[in-house]
């Protein structure tokens, strides 16, 4: 079965994380704050703490070839909080959106 996926990644220095919820109305898959101590993803610690707030939101999709029109979805679903996002980048965050592909499929898209 085909699978691809799409990660929504907003990081920034100081950002309270809960307002990226709400603004968006995504729920992170993983999220952190500036300064709290960073574990592995499965919550093994590491010997250092976060340079900055981070929140990750990943979309799942399976069976479809064209994945396009699902980034393109997403970007349309974003673009209602654009001055919200634009706000981040301005005050020293980064949004990311990250296509995974099976590199064993022939995606042809």
């Amino acid at each position: 079965m085909l699978r691809y996926e799409i990660v929504l990644m907003i990081k920034h220095p100081t950002t309270d994380l809960a307002v990226i919820t709400e603004k968006t109305g995504l729920s992170p898959l993983r999220h952190w704050r500036h300064g709290e101590p960073r574990v592995t993803p499965k919550g093994t610690p590491l010997p250092s703490t976060h340079e900055s707030s981070a929140w990750i939101c990943r979309f799942e999709y399976e069976g479809n070839k064209a994945f396009f029109p699902s980034v393109n979805s997403l970007i349309v679903e974003l673009e209602r909080n654009r001055e919200f996002l634009i706000g981040l980048v301005d005050d020293g965050g980064e949004v990311y959106l990250n296509v995974n592909l099976d590199g064993r499929a022939n995606i042809g898209d």
